[in-house]
């Protein structure tokens, strides 16, 4: 007999016997009942589903309820209007499809339907831990402070699907954890949603999966610190509504194979937000999409980023990106460390840790479009290292404006040190004092096809092993500047 069966089997058995010995003087047999009005009280040990359909039930556990049942629910609240579960007792539910299901209907007259769910137990099922759906123009809250699971192939730990307005979705310190999402939160309203973890989240192929659609607002992930989520992707938020998107991860986000361990994408006007705090490490560590109305991208990452297989960050921009690295947070990808970059609008890279890209760039961004791209900027801080396996910093510019690259740390390349391509106005690269580039092909080789000034700026020392140490070549634009300090060694 199946593990699973024979544990359901040994609880019913004791179910029964509890029963049994209720009759010579023990408490009555209870399950979930009408405590009056809409409000009802679930007590003692059950081996059937419960159901509760009365409009805008209350419904709350007394110390000592569970139950634990094949049938396809442990508790089923299936009405119109406000719907509530409370359970502050640590109860146990389990069951065969979904261990607590709470679905409303739609509004109840004038009361607006809506689901709120608080628990500190332990919730099993085979597709749902807890499966909550709103077809009313109310909210969506979920609390699970216990271990929240779905152990059967294609389902989610915690399940929210909201056609009202907001959806809020809070873990404590526990576990939940799906076999295709550990939480999977999906707004058809008009609201916002808004996902926070303070332990783990397990899921595959995703760890939380939020998902805005057309007529919604924001869409904010959180994971707190001491958090762990993994998947093949951590992290899937795409926000198709009218507002922002931000994913603050102070936690540890593990993913495998994933487009990334953590994947943004804007298809609403919005902008997109993305801070670390703690190590983002995958096949692909951040990964960045936009749709053609969508806002800028700002992203900072102050814990280190891996992406073992392709890059560490890649940002695909519609309206303009930023990236800042913290000090001592290193970013590193098995082709390019930081790469991709916006169609139109600025493009802003910072590094003030190590970035590594093992056979591609270390940092490799582009603006694309000739007539609504910008100015392009990226700039390494003191004491870093930028290395590519072929090149060190590539930077081109299709854009209108301008091309700076200030390099304040050393960069190492198995071909050019630092590549720009600039077709906007002015292009600029500086190599601060105490800066080594090292390269195998040109240690800097830069062409501005723009209508300004090529400037080639160095402080340091620029090294070449088979190639020129500075190729400069302005095309179209009014002068080429090449101005070595003192001390500096090309």
């Amino acid at each position: 007999m199946p593990a699973r069966a024979l544990r359901r089997q040994i609880l019913l058995s004791t179910t029964m016997i509890v029963g049994t010995l209720t009759g010579y003087g023990g408490r009555a047999y209870a399950a979930c009942v009408n405590s009056g009005g809409s409000t009802y009280t679930c007590s003692d040990i059950n081996g059937t589903q419960q159901n509760i359909t009365v409009n805008n039930a209350t419904v709350s556990t007394e110390a000592g309820f569970s139950v634990i049942t094949p049938d396809p629910y442990g508790v089923n609240i299936d009405a119109y209007g406000d719907l509530s579960f409370t359970d502050a007792n640590n109860s146990t539910l389990d069951a065969a499809t979904a261990a607590l299901r709470m679905n409303v209907k739609g509004d109840d007259g004038g009361t607006p339907g809506s689901i709120t769910i608080n628990t500190d137990g332990t919730l099993t099922g085979s597709e749902y831990g807890i499966a909550a759906y709103n077809a009313g123009t109310g909210a969506i809250s979920i609390t699970a402070d216990g271990n929240v699971s779905a152990t059967g192939l294609s389902s989610s730990g915690i399940m929210a699907l909201n056609y009202g307005s907001n959806i809020i979705v809070a873990t404590g310190t526990g576990t939940v954890q799906g076999n295709d999402s550990g939480i999977s939160a999906s707004n058809k309203g008009t609201g916002y949603t808004t996902v926070t973890v303070m332990g783990y989240v397990y899921g595959y192929p995703t760890g939380i999966s939020a998902k805005n659609y057309a007529d919604t607002t924001d869409l904010t992930v959180t994971t707190e610190s001491g958090s762990k989520v993994r998947g093949d992707t951590a992290i899937y938020a795409a926000n198709a509504g009218s507002g922002d998107l931000r994913i603050i991860a102070a936690g540890e986000l593990i993913g495998s194979t994933g487009t990334g361990t953590i994947d943004a994408r804007l298809t609403g006007t919005g902008n997109g937000y993305i801070t670390t705090n703690g190590a983002v490490s995958g096949g692909r560590g951040i990964y960045t999409k936009s749709g053609a109305s969508s806002g800028a991208w700002t992203i900072e990452a102050n814990g280190d980023v891996t992406g073992t297989s392709t890059q560490g960050i890649f940002i695909d921009a519609n309206a303009g990106a930023s990236v800042t690295t913290a000090y001592g947070a290193s970013v590193y990808g098995g082709i390019d460390g930081i790469a991709g970059g916006t169609q139109s609008g600025a493009l802003s890279i910072t590094a003030h840790g190590d970035v590594t890209g093992n056979t591609g760039g270390g940092i490799d961004v582009s603006i694309a479009s000739a007539t609504y791209g910008t100015n392009l900027s990226v700039t390494t801080g003191a004491g870093t290292t930028v290395s590519g396996g072929d090149t060190g910093i590539l930077a081109t510019n299709n854009g209108t404006g301008a091309t700076t690259v200030t390099a304040n740390g050393d960069i190492t390349s198995g071909g050019n040190g630092i590549l720009t391509q600039n077709y906007g106005t002015d292009s600029t690269v500086t190599i601060g004092a105490g800066s080594t580039v090292t390269a195998a092909d040109a240690g800097i080789f830069s062409q501005n096809s723009g209508s300004g000034v090529q400037r080639i700026e160095v402080h340091g020392a620029v090294n070449s092993t088979s190639a020129n140490g500075i190729n400069a070549f302005n095309i179209n634009g009014t002068e080429l500047d090449i101005v070595t300090g003192a001390g500096s060694n090309v």
